[in-house]
């Protein structure tokens, strides 16, 4: 079985869709999910919305690309 297989199987809900996940940092240190979606442009709106109403630090992850991004949103 592919890493991509494996993630589809356990990662995609059982959708076949890679999905990207949204957590904030919370105060203690410990990333809280808030979201899981379809893809890497929902999961920057979801951030961006999100930020506006509680700025903060956010994270997007994905198993199937192993991507890590960090999304600070301060208060204007």
């Amino acid at each position: 079985m592919t890493h991509k297989e494996t993630h589809r199987q356990r990662g995609s809900r059982g959708k076949g869709i890679p999905l990207f996940d949204v957590f904030r940092l919370a105060k203690s240190g410990q990333k809280v999910r808030l979201a899981s979606l379809p893809t890497l442009e929902g999961a920057k709106a979801r951030v961006a919305a999100l930020g506006a109403a509680r700025p903060g630090q956010y994270f997007i992850f994905s198993q199937l690309s192993l991507l890590n991004e960090a999304i600070k949103v301060e208060r204007h």
